[in-house]
């Protein structure tokens, strides 16, 4: 009978980890430690080796082009999108860059081509985000409030909002045209909690007039009054309020904001 066998240390460990992190994303917050991971990497294609010999509802054939990550274009841009965000990944050799994509990736089956291609992709958009006047940046509850304070974005215009209910990301894109010619990307991660007025109090326009870190108790105590059955942890959650210049406001209650920029012609 085929087994799946995971007895080193380091492999159960590996499991573990990953295995409490899909099951508690709130509390457990390692998600890139295990997306690069060469030990759940390999746990995960001996996993779907053996599934494909052994499921009896598909065939090999069914598992094989379930693997063909032309078939699975969102795994490709969530994978990007971590290695553009990636400290680690930016320290790599060539070949190690290589390698790290394609632990990132498993269980799907990638080609040199179109990993190549990743990393070409992914490497302009670093380097664009550390050529620009403003840096990457990450901000938590513990620094919001001065690195909300040294980027400035007034008269910032709001060029799109959307918000993935799956990942609890709230991106915006804000153009610095006029003063910068940039484009500032705001993405804020593990949302809580978001509203937003549409009434132009004081007539047309979307323009930042400022932002800044705000007390969001009242909304703590009214989300906690509507808990039910799962307990609501707000640890490490801040609040941060962005004022329009029609008098609209935009509240979020996030665990962390990731600010890039990207220039534009003149």
């Amino acid at each position: 009978m085929n087994e799946l066998k995971i007895n080193a240390e380091h492999e159960l460990l590996a499991l573990h980890k990953a295995l409490m992190q899909a099951k508690f994303p709130e509390t457990f917050d390692i998600h890139r430690e295990i997306m690069g991971s060469p030990i759940i990497s390999n746990i995960m294609n001996r996993l779907v080796n053996l599934l494909s010999e052994t499921d009896s509802h598909s065939d090999k054939k069914m598992w094989e082009d379930w693997r063909k990550l032309e078939v699975q274009a969102y795994i490709y841009h969530e994978v990007c999108e971590d290695i553009i965000s990636n400290k680690y990944y930016r320290k790599l050799s060539e070949k190690k860059k290589k390698e790290y994509v394609k632990n990132c990736f498993a269980p799907y089956n990638v080609n040199d081509e179109m990993v190549q291609q990743l990393i070409i992709n992914a490497d302009k958009q670093i380097s664009k985000a550390e050529n620009s006047n403003t840096p990457h940046i990450m901000m938590t509850c513990l620094d919001a409030e001065k690195n909300i304070n040294d980027v400035n974005l007034h008269d910032a215009t709001l060029e799109s909002m959307s918000y993935d209910i799956y990942k609890k990301q709230l991106a915006l894109v804000l153009g610095c045209r006029e003063w910068e010619s940039a484009y500032y990307t705001l993405k804020f991660g593990d949302v809580l909690y978001h509203e937003m007025t549409g009434c132009e109090f004081w007539g047309g326009g979307y323009n930042v007039l400022e932002w800044h870190k705000c007390d969001v108790s009242d909304i703590y105590f009214k989300l906690k009054q509507r808990e039910k059955f799962i307990p609501i942890s707000f640890d490490d959650c801040f609040g941060v309020d962005l004022l329009f210049n029609s008098g609209d406001k935009l509240k979020i209650v996030c665990r962390n904001i990731e600010v890039s920029t990207e220039k534009t012609e003149q």
